[in-house]
């Protein structure tokens, strides 16, 4: 909410509302990804678990390694370093299973 306090830091009403469009898109956003992540990780487990569509395997671990560098490039832009390594090494480690299902031991 928009207090007098904020009007001392040259911000208006105008900028408050703007503020809060992005906070609900943000949140619209990051709870788009966190549906995403959930059925990537049900795509990388259940494939092998029933042995039916082995080829989701492949397609989830891709999705999660673009989304991997979604993060670490939204993690460099705010220097957040911690963040930045742990992405990379889970995106290279989705890479690896997409390589690995698709060329190393193909599942189609």
């Amino acid at each position: 909410m928009w207090h007098l306090r904020d009007a001392g830091k040259g911000l208006t009403l105008g900028d408050y509302a703007r503020y809060q469009k992005d906070t609900v898109l943000w949140c619209v956003a990051a709870g788009s990804l966190d549906i995403l992540e959930l059925v990537c990780t049900a795509g990388l487990t259940a494939p092998a678990a029933f042995h039916w569509h082995p080829a989701l395997t492949v397609v989830a671990a891709t999705v999660l390694a673009i989304e991997s560098l979604v993060f670490v490039w939204l993690h460099a832009k705010y220097a957040e370093i911690a963040p930045i390594v742990l992405c990379g090494v889970l995106g290279l480690l989705m890479a690896f299973i997409a390589y690995g299902r698709m060329v190393l031991k193909p599942v189609f």
